[in-house]
């Protein structure tokens, strides 16, 4: 029951939340600040209604080791984190091109190596890295452009993309 009070108060808390357009946090920043506070707020709720249930010596009646359960518990959460990071660079990735990357054309490191001879026919360098030119398997001809400083060089580069 305690959980189910937890869930619904973090989507009550989320609606309002997204609410203010104000606030400059992210879809998964913002679910993570609700859940630790639907945890923090309800956890004095669910020891009373359901009593410590995660004591040593509750955990080892129920045939399970302490130090497993914490082991096991603190392996959740750096995947969990992992995750979060992974879908946040997603979701970045996302915004930044304009739309889901399921139309990138997406090349291997080794692909653009062999393309650009190695990186070594430079049509252009700038501040915030260099152009190369680059021909494909097909005879795809194009430039590649090397961004040294990402969240710097955001804004220049949909500038470019946009004059393109």
């Amino acid at each position: 029951m305690a959980s189910k009070v937890t869930f619904q108060s973090r989507n009550v808390l989320s609606k309002k939340f997204m609410v203010n357009k104000k606030k400059s946090m992210d879809n998964i920043t913002l679910f993570s600040v609700i859940t630790i506070m639907s945890f923090l707020l309800l956890t004095p709720v669910a020891l009373f209604m359901e009593g410590v249930k995660f004591t040593p010596t509750y955990l080892q009646a129920a045939g399970l080791n302490d130090k497993h359960v914490c082991i096991k518990a603190l392996i959740a959460g750096i995947c969990f984190h992992a995750y979060q990071q992974l879908a946040m660079t997603y979701t970045s990735l996302c915004s930044f091109l304009g739309g889901p990357l399921s139309f990138v054309k997406r090349f291997s490191y080794a692909e653009i190596k062999k393309a650009t001879g190695g990186f070594s026919s430079i049509i252009a360098t700038h501040s915030y890295g260099s152009v190369y030119k680059a021909q494909f398997r097909g005879g795809l001809v194009t430039v590649v452009k090397e961004v040294r400083i990402f969240n710097e060089a955001k804004d220049a580069f949909n500038k470019e993309v946009q004059l393109l």
